[in-house]
């Protein structure tokens, strides 16, 4: 039975895409939970213009993140924060400070899942932390940790 999925299901495929599954797992799973619908030959059009201009909608965003990963890659990011006389800092920098720190003194506004690294910084110094801006754009932020004046 060909079927039009509505939403993604594991191991199976993406929301959209047009699959041929048994019978009964369509009865019984997909159907009832509202993951699928029978392939009518208007439902497949419609999946196939939805494919369409996802792909087009996936370019532009591609696009997008390259500049923004060419930007983030050639700045560097300032935070600051107490430390001691040897550099280590009282508090470390979590990311959350290094995704404000980018807010505002890039304009760059970054979602919190976007950066890769989970550590927090507990060192002065400079640090680079990874960023994954889409499925395939991937770049890094430099964060220069200084200890501040107070």
């Amino acid at each position: 039975m060909k079927v039009v999925l509505l939403k993604a299901v594991s191991k199976l495929g993406r929301r959209g895409e047009i699959k041929t599954v048994a019978d009964g797992f369509f009865r019984n799973f997909l159907y009832p939970r509202t993951l699928a619908v029978v392939a009518t030959p208007g439902r497949v059009a419609q999946a196939e213009d939805r494919k369409v201009r996802a792909t087009a909608n996936m370019e532009q965003v591609r696009k997008n993140a390259a500049e923004i990963a060419k930007k983030l890659s050639e700045a560097t990011v300032t935070v600051s924060g107490k430390a001691t006389p040897k550099g280590k800092l009282y508090a470390s920098i979590t990311m959350a400070d290094v995704l404000k720190a980018v807010e505002e003194q890039l304009k760059i506004k970054l979602s919190e899942g976007s950066l890769l690294s989970h550590d927090n910084i507990k060192t002065i110094g400079r640090t680079m932390v990874p960023v994954q801006l889409s499925e395939e754009v991937k770049s890094h932020i430099a964060v220069e940790v200084a200890a501040s004046k107070k």
